[in-house]
């Protein structure tokens, strides 16, 4: 099976990311966090880079804020860059000693996938796959998985973030044909 190599990243690494990127096949940035937060840096590597390279944009969700909310804000921000249409979408669900909530996972990701005509991406840890995964199955949605370790995760996943060392960097099961159904509308 062919893999991608992909690096993933927010404000806070500088423009020095910027060779790191040019080694990569594809890139993963944030862009919206809660129910008002837009990471600026966003648009400015967008405008350098998403037209060369398959991307993805994230939104680092809120486990307590209201799922509509956060969701209107991601996909207007979204919407505001101008590449809507080119790029892929993600949400980013990490839990810090809060319950995985699957019906909230699985609202946010249908109001993607019907206002973007895409198959949108869900991020979690490895620890809590196990609840959300038959549903992201059940969906056919993305399954991006973080995983620190040598080992691949157990669940079957389409990303891997395998280290954050010195930056975040993902692998990509399949090829560019197959990263396409991330990017670009279809009849979903």
């Amino acid at each position: 099976m062919e893999k991608l190599k992909g690096v993933d990243f927010s404000h806070y690494q500088a423009a020095s990311m910027d060779p790191f990127i040019s080694d990569a096949d594809f890139l993963i940035h944030k862009i919206t966090e809660g129910v008002s937060i837009t990471d600026q840096s966003c648009q400015r590597r967008l405008q350098k880079f998403a037209d060369n390279k398959p991307t993805i944009v994230y939104h680092f969700m809120r486990n307590q804020q209201n799922t509509e909310k956060e969701m209107e804000h991601f996909i207007s921000e979204v919407e505001h860059t101008g590449y809507a249409h080119t790029i892929g979408v993600a949400i980013d669900y990490e839990l810090n000693n809060s319950r995985v909530d699957v019906a909230k996972m699985e609202y946010a990701l249908v109001l993607l996938e019907n206002h973007f005509k895409k198959k949108p991406i869900l991020y979690c840890s490895d620890l809590h796959c196990n609840e959300l995964y038959q549903m992201i199955r059940a969906h056919d949605y993305g399954l991006w998985i973080a995983r620190y370790r040598k080992k691949e995760p157990e669940h079957a996943c389409d990303f891997w973030q395998y280290t954050s060392k010195p930056y975040d960097q993902d692998i990509f099961y399949g090829g560019m044909l197959k990263m396409m159904r991330y990017i670009w509308e279809v009849d979903v």
